[in-house]
């Protein structure tokens, strides 16, 4: 008989509602009796059910094979020269290194001021042209503005006359030499006196003097000139730069870029007066920047000037900028309790765009020394941190190694590795996936 038999023969056995009321009006002890019939009724049913159920999965557990032990995991690995071209694997030494803390902070690109410049007017004048605008490329010595200098005029004169007074000081200095020839001849056949020999002697080194003194003037009044840099004032045989027929379009001079830059700022206009000083254009190398970064006051112990960031951007997801620490400001923000660190970054290519927001990855150093390897270098074998060792020709060995700290791309080993060793970097996770394969039975 079956189990839902034997529970429906009892249930059909079972007292009904009415005997039951009958039960009711008999005595106490017949319903204690009964009482304690149905109670053993349903204990033996409980454990009859108990244990039918029990039986097949007390079975099945018997029943179950053993599982295999997991296979060890061999020490080594060799490959063919085939296998290793395919993983492209990179050894390199594992050193001792300075050891860093990776310290990450906020930080915005701005302008490097040691690669800016700000042009001023050389002299006070009126604006003809401007052309360039903010945002535009320029070359050193590009023409950027147009002035109309009012003094131009005056250093013109200056350069005239001391071009005058050279002309005059080589003829006085011809006359004076060919006086003293003279006398010098005459005194040999005896026809003048060795006194005025002497005389024309002295004529003639005065006038040499005055001569090399005009030269010099003439020099210093050209170069005063030149830095006014006139448009139309073609240099002559002697390098000067005035012209030969004065005129209004002579006092017109450029001012050009001193370095190869972006324009930030034009602050002038066409008719608008310059004065000297007054900073007409700026332009600014983009080529290499500056990141401000912040950092809080307690992360200042072991910051210092040279040391190795990385620039992270948002808008340039992906890309790593690299430069270092070149300023600590010597006073806090008494608002947010951090000081502002400025980071020289090379930016080539001008990627880096002032007043971009990013991350900086400041390495600083902890005064110590450890073996380091490179972070691919790790690998998990066996449920612990390993790096590979070659061993010898295509011959592999993974080594179980303790690590602390990683920072800029290097992780630190406490133990289970000398320096000098030369370990895996590049294509250690292919040499973990050969040797863990390794393992697999072949059910061939």
């Amino acid at each position: 008989m079956t189990v839902v038999e034997n529970l429906k023969s009892i249930i059909s056995k079972a007292p009904s509602t009415a005997t039951m009321s009958g039960w009711r009006r008999k005595s106490a002890r017949q319903a204690g009796g009964a009482a304690i019939l149905l109670a053993a009724a349903g204990v033996a049913i409980l454990g009859f059910l108990t244990g039918r159920l029990l039986v097949p999965a007390t079975a099945e557990v018997a029943a179950a094979p053993i599982a295999a032990a997991r296979p060890a995991i061999p020490q080594t690995i060799s490959l063919s020269p085939g296998a290793m071209h395919n993983m492209a694997l990179h050894i390199a030494v594992a050193q001792l290194r300075p050891v860093t803390r990776n310290l990450e902070v906020a930080g915005t690109v701005a302008f490097n001021k040691m690669h800016m410049a700000q042009v001023s007017a050389p002299a006070r004048g009126r604006v003809e042209a401007v052309m360039v605008t903010p945002g535009q490329h320029v070359k050193a010595g590009e023409r950027m503005t147009v002035l109309d200098y009012f003094d131009l005029g005056a250093m013109h004169s200056r350069v005239t006359s001391a071009a005058a007074a050279l002309a005059q000081a080589k003829a006085e200095d011809a006359t004076a030499k060919a006086a003293l020839d003279r006398a010098k001849a005459e005194l040999d056949v005896g026809g003048i006196a060795r006194s005025e020999v002497e005389r024309r002697r002295a004529e003639a080194a005065r006038t040499d003097a005055m001569l090399r003194t005009r030269m010099a003037d003439l020099q210093y009044q050209q170069e005063d000139e030149a830095h006014l840099m006139p448009l139309d004032a073609p240099a002559g045989q002697d390098g000067s730069v005035a012209s030969a027929a004065p005129g209004p379009r002579n006092w017109r001079g450029a001012i050009v870029s001193p370095i190869d830059g972006d324009i930030d700022t034009v602050n002038l206009s066409p008719g608008e007066i310059a004065d000297i000083g007054s900073a007409v254009v700026t332009v600014a190398d983009l080529s290499n920047i500056v990141v401000e970064a912040s950092v809080p006051e307690g992360e200042l112990g072991n910051l210092r000037e040279g040391d190795a960031i990385a620039l992270h951007v948002d808008a340039l997801p992906g890309r790593v900028f690299t430069g270092t620490v070149v300023h600590v400001a010597d006073e806090l923000d008494p608002h947010t309790g951090t000081d502002t660190v400025l980071c020289a970054v090379p930016n080539p290519d001008g990627a880096l765009r002032v007043n971009m927001f990013g991350k900086v990855d400041i390495a600083e150093p902890l005064g110590r020394e450890a073996v380091q390897v490179a972070d691919t270098a790790i690998q998990n074998v066996n449920g612990h941190p390993a790096v590979f060792v070659q061993v010898g020709k295509g011959e592999f060995a993974w080594r179980a190694v303790r690590t602390a700290g990683s920072s800029n791309g290097f992780t630190e080993i406490e133990q289970g590795l000398s320096p000098g060793t030369p370990v895996v970097t590049e294509g250690s996770y292919w040499l973990k996936a050969a040797l863990l394969r390794s393992t697999i039975p072949d059910e061939s």
